[in-house]
């Protein structure tokens, strides 16, 4: 067991820094960056690649953390997609203050609104928008046919675009 450790802690202190170096540059962000790094190496520690030769647990964890990477990078492009959808274009200039706590504000009305959708077509529409997973996919993890993900999400939109022009009226 000791001898388990000491190979993975002199895997983790070899790979860690390069790992860091090469998911900030895809990410550009250091901080999330070193999370991935860290989930990277502790699926590492957690799969019997520990025990490869050096050369295959670096090619394995490298491919590990892009692969989280991309995904982070799809989340982060699924919840600008999410708000760009739920808030429309914005209008005005968007660099100034009034505009950005307009802009602040405005989301944080149309969360509240998603919050309040039934429980099946907020996970279904958040799963949708925010994870980009497939409509069997959902269908999956709700336990219900890929028929009612459609009917939920199309309802949820629907309810979430209602709801806000009678805010916007009022």
């Amino acid at each position: 067991m000791i001898d388990a450790h000491r190979r993975f802690t002199a895997l983790f202190q070899a790979f860690y820094p390069g790992l860091c170096r090469f998911l900030g540059s895809m990410l550009g962000d250091g901080r999330k960056a070193e999370e991935i790094a860290q989930e990277g190496l502790l699926r590492l520690y957690l799969s019997p690649m520990k025990q490869a030769p050096h050369d295959e647990a670096r090619h394995w964890v490298f491919r590990v953390v892009r692969n989280l990477a991309l995904n982070e990078r799809k989340r982060a492009a699924n919840a600008a997609r999410l708000e760009r959808w739920a808030l429309g274009p914005e209008t005005g200039d968007a660099a100034s203050a009034e505009s950005a706590l307009q802009h602040k504000q405005e989301l944080a009305v149309v969360w509240r609104l998603v919050l309040e959708l039934p429980e099946q077509q907020r996970a279904a529409l958040l799963l949708r928008e925010h994870e980009a997973m497939s409509y069997a996919e959902i269908a999956g993890v709700l336990g219900i046919t890929v028929e009612n993900v459609k009917v939920s999400i199309f309802r949820a939109r629907r309810r979430v675009r209602e709801a806000w022009r009678r805010e916007v009226k009022s």
